[in-house]
């Protein structure tokens, strides 16, 4: 499962738009990808992007 995830968050140095925007989240600039259960929840920055989390899907973040 770890290296799935890496492997996931290693194609944002080339398509860092290509997750989703999170809807819980108001900022565009945070976007989200999905891998098997789980959430990788990333900030778009110049140049660059944040891993801001990795949580399970099942997990409420509102709030």
């Amino acid at each position: 499962m770890i290296e799935r995830l890496i492997l996931s968050v290693d194609r944002l140095e080339s398509f860092p738009e290509s997750g989703r925007r999170v809807p819980e989240s108001k900022d565009p600039k945070v976007r989200e990808l999905l891998v098997e259960s789980y959430r990788v929840i990333y900030r778009l920055k110049k140049g660059s992007v944040q891993i801001l989390a990795v949580a399970h899907g099942a997990r409420n973040l509102a709030g």
